[in-house]
């Protein structure tokens, strides 16, 4: 997935004040804050070849929070030999790793990595727009919370194989 299909997935998901029927109003504007996603007033350089690094370019996601991920802003995003930090998952870090493109969870001492997130940018988009639909299909009782817990593994092959499954332990 591109910066620019993420966009329009995450845009057409985000639901409307209306629809939190069996929530209060504060959740529900809280939720709503968490989606915000808008293209930048004045947006750096297209990078099609980084997905996620054009997401943070040209849109504002410094409020966008997909269950535990978000992502900073431009002048946040960090870098190291090994590894440019492009967001949070909880308490850690997010970065892709420089030599295998890989998306990375990294412990704030910058080079421990806690786990591998998804096979490369393209993957970790694509799994964030999948997660948001499963989540909502939970919070909207369309699903039990058992059932999302068995459709967590039907996300596997989106971040890239089974070696990224147990990122689905903590959610």
């Amino acid at each position: 997935m591109n910066a620019d299909d993420f966009y329009k997935e995450i845009k057409a998901l985000t639901p409307q004040v209306e629809d939190f029927k069996d929530y209060s109003l504060d959740f529900a504007e809280l939720y709503l804050k968490e989606k915000k996603i808008e293209p930048l007033q004045e947006p750096l350089a297209f990078m099609p070849e980084h997905p996620v690094l054009d997401l943070i370019g040209r849109y504002d996601v410094s409020s966008l929070v997909i269950q535990i991920y978000g992502f900073f802003q431009p002048d946040d995003v960090g870098e190291s030999d090994n590894y440019i930090y492009f967001g949070n998952r909880e308490a850690f870090l997010v970065a892709i790793e420089k030599k295998s493109g890989r998306i990375a969870e990294i412990d704030y001492n910058e080079e421990y990595v806690v786990c591998y997130l998804a096979q490369d940018e393209s993957h970790f988009l694509d799994f964030l727009v999948a997660l948001e639909k499963l989540n909502q299909k939970r919070m909207f009782k369309i699903i039990s919370n058992e059932e999302r817990d068995k459709q967590l593994k039907s996300l596997i092959p989106l971040m890239g194989g089974d070696e990224y499954a147990q990122v689905l332990e903590d959610l």
